[in-house]
């Protein structure tokens, strides 16, 4: 039954409300409405028959859109964050307390559609937080599930499924357009637990034994797991590789957009802060994040290098020659190739010629293509899972060397905390891990593919153990290991990344599903000397990433933007977060469907970083329109007349005017706050150099958790402060070292106790 499970969510009566909410944000449109969007609309804009059905249905006539909200409510949204929903709802349902949000007596769901715009508008727009936050918030389920969700507004926006430069064919059930076969690839060969019985009490466990426990596939655990097999298993030392999730061959890529967020991304898409002001987006699949990130492979910039040598007690790691081999070990590996202004797509030359033209010096972005450049640009779809096998993640590369060298690999394992030996005295012995046996989540067309459950317990015996789940689980497993020290999950770092929306006139499309995303980035700044404070990047296109962060006003115009996305170029700053603070603690409350909800993160966006971000987002404005788009919506909340800024025909420079600097000035003073996303997680068991200086881990010692032997750390929550660019390559970097280090401590063992 369509929008079973938030019908158990909420009564009748709120449901009645909730979705009156959905359908002013997706109201049903009369055919003048419609004419009029359609003349706004750029020349060969969509599919016009596609978008004259959307338009003339309302989001409660969409049946998968309330399929998919099912999804939301009972796999996303915490039981607590419900329960505050559901009382709004209630207040809405007319009254006293419906005046004093709406200024009527009169029920939400009973008022007509001209004055529920008017009370979301004025939402947006509140003095009080609370009713920002609860409008962006709602804002975000009902969007991101439509982009999804809806077969008329993806059909609507031609975007396809699959990248075109491959050719039709037949006998692939999730791509039946495609007839490009996937090339040759490596499917793992996962050890089966056998699972005879499902009670699921402590008593029910497999258990097994390893030398050597590796917790996730990602960027530091399959970079340390191929460094420990290929030395270690020649010698007879057993390594074995946990993931959570399962395997997705190329076969089956790119995922659809709902699949994608079920069954690649932790939570089915995103984690929102404890605020609700920002987005946290991790990857959950086999490879972990480098299965679906852009594969942009960036070193650390030697101003960050020194940071984190003299300030974070790092010198033994970054300033040797030993790390400098490991990062050439790692780009070597994966074939790091910078593309050629020849293998920039629209949207990409249209990031660099504006650059250029307000006096700055992109870049071209080194991708993890295996030296297959040519081929690489040829697909959009980096963030979907590659099928062409060019992306060289840790599921195409250094997870495939682990297990040839003799590692083990074991999927839909849970691993929620540490084991400990009852020898532990002064300081605490790994004994090894436990956690659940869980289901991992298969390809499925339809909106129901849910979460992996938990079916049984599941214990691992090792004297070794390395945590690579990233900066928001790491510390949960941590967490909840009986582990005391205070900095566990602090130091919270995220690059928030805040939007913007650049449109191109008729005769420019910018189809921004066709080539390689990502492959200009450009510096804030041309002073090599100082750490970088943002950075500039174009935006993977998926309708459902780039679209859902738009400001929504009202209807029409929302929409107007949005299908208008053939023509649209998503420009986002990345900020260096300096002197913001977070946190990650573990998530106690539980979802609709009984499920232990996502890690609880708090999140203070500082004055100084926020500084920054409406900085970039202004030079954001002036590379698209010097670059050639027409006008450019910042995806931050401001008020309706700064929402857009539309150039002047015939102007030669069109953010040298006075209106555009009038306008500029207007939305730096107005600032912002709300609306970051984050994709890069960082600093949660920061390395350090001694204990007790606010760090978790011996950085000399191979991420060595303090107070712990043969308990390691080595993923993003590593990083002692946000690195400034992509974190992937730097933390395979760091990986690569661990696994070295690790490799010295057992062989000298064995050599003792030989």
């Amino acid at each position: 039954m369509a929008g079973q499970v938030a019908r158990q969510a909420f009564t009748p009566t709120q449901w009645r409300t909730f979705m009156a909410i959905a359908d002013t944000i997706f109201p049903a449109h009369t055919p003048e409405q419609v004419k009029e969007i359609l003349t706004a609309l750029p020349q060969g804009q969509g599919n016009k028959a596609a978008i004259e059905q959307f338009l003339a249905r309302s989001a409660s006539d969409c049946r998968e859109f309330a399929d998919a909200l099912d999804e939301v409510f009972a796999h996303k949204i915490p039981s607590d964050a419900v329960v505050k929903i559901r009382m709004v709802l209630d207040l809405l349902d007319g009254g006293i307390f419906t005046f004093l949000l709406t200024r009527s007596f009169t029920g939400f769901s009973r008022l007509p559609l001209s004055t529920r715009t008017t009370i979301l508008q004025n939402w947006s727009q509140s003095w009080l937080g609370t009713l920002r936050i609860l409008h962006r918030q709602l804002q975000l389920i009902y969007c991101n599930t439509m982009l999804k969700a809806n077969p008329l507004l993806i059909s609507a926006l031609e975007y396809p499924e699959f990248p075109p430069a491959y050719t039709p064919q037949e006998n692939d059930p999730l791509h039946p357009s495609c007839a490009t076969p996937a090339p040759p690839f490596h499917k793992p060969n996962f050890q089966v637990l056998e699972d005879t019985s499902s009670s699921g009490n402590d008593q029910d466990v497999i258990e097994l034994e390893s030398d050597i426990v590796v917790v996730g596939s990602g960027a530091g655990g399959g970079v340390c797991a191929a460094r420990l097999a290929q030395e270690l298993c020649p010698l007879g030392i057993t390594v074995t590789v946990l993931e959570k999730a399962g395997f997705f061959s190329p076969e089956n890529m790119p995922l659809p957009q709902i699949p994608l967020a079920q069954i690649s991304h932790d939570n089915s898409g995103a984690i929102s802060t404890r605020d609700g002001q920002g987005l946290c987006v991790a990857g959950t699949t086999w490879g972990g994040g480098t299965t679906i990130n852009w594969g942009i492979s960036l070193e650390l910039e030697p101003p960050i290098t020194q940071e984190w040598s003299s300030k974070y007690g790092l010198k033994g790691v970054l300033e040797g020659r030993d790390y400098q081999d490991c990062q050439k070990h790692v780009r070597e590996r994966m074939g790091v190739t910078a593309p050629e202004e020849r293998h920039f797509n629209k949207a990409n030359r249209v990031i660099w010629e504006g650059a250029r033209k307000v006096g700055l010096d992109p870049i071209p972005l080194p991708q993890n293509c295996g030296g297959r450049m040519e081929e690489h640009v040829k697909c959009s779809h980096c963030s979907s899972g590659c099928r062409s096998g060019c992306k060289q993640g840790t599921a195409n590369s250094f997870l495939v060397d682990a297990e040839k060298a003799g590692a083990k690999c074991i999927s839909g394992v849970e691993i929620t905390n540490i084991i400990w030996s009852p020898e532990s005295i002064a300081e605490k012995i790994c004994a090894g891990v436990e956690g659940w046996i869980v289901t991992p989540p298969s390809v499925n067309l339809s909106s129901s593919t849910s979460p992996a459950k938990a079916k049984r317990k599941f214990r691992l015996l090792s004297p070794r153990v390395v945590l690579s789940t990233g900066a928001l689980r790491t510390p949960t497993i941590l967490q909840s290991s009986s582990l005391t020290n205070p900095s566990i999950g602090k130091n919270l770092r995220v690059h928030p990344c805040l939007l913007v929306y650049g449109l191109t006139s008729s005769d420019k499309p910018m189809d921004p599903w066709d080539g390689t995303p990502t492959t200009v980035l450009v510096p804030t700044t041309n002073d090599k000397s100082l750490p970088m404070k943002s950075k500039l990047m174009r935006m993977d296109p998926p309708p459902s990433m780039a679209l859902t962060c738009l400001p929504w006003y009202d209807a029409t115009e929302y929409l107007k933007s949005v299908l208008s996305y053939k023509h649209s170029i998503t420009l986002l700053t990345l900020v260096r977060d300096t002197d913001s603070s977070g946190e990650v603690a573990k998530g106690g409350t539980k979802t609709a469907s009984g499920e232990v909800g996502p890690p609880d993160i708090g999140y203070t966006f500082s004055a100084k970083d926020r500084a920054t971000a409406i900085d970039g987002i202004i030079l954001s404005c002036k590379v698209l329109l010097e670059g050639g788009c027409k006008s450019v919506v910042p995806c931050i909340p401001l008020p309706p007349h700064l929402a857009r800024f539309t150039a002047q025909d015939g102007v030669d420079s069109p953010t040298a005017t006075n209106e555009f600097g009038k306008w500029a000035e207007a939305v730096r003073r107005y600032g912002c706050g709300m609306g970051w996303v984050s994709a890069h997680l960082m600093g949660t068991a920061r390395w350090g150099g001694k204990a007790g200086d606010g760090s978790v881990c011996d950085g000399e010692n191979g991420g060595r958790v303090w107070g712990t032997k043969g308990v390691y750390v080595v993923d993003g929550s590593a990083f002692p402060t946000a690195s400034g660019v992509n974190p992937m390559l730097t933390i395979m970097g760091l990986a690569e070292w661990a696994g070295r280090r690790i490799v010295e401590e057992v062989k000298g063992e064995m050599d003792v106790r030989a």
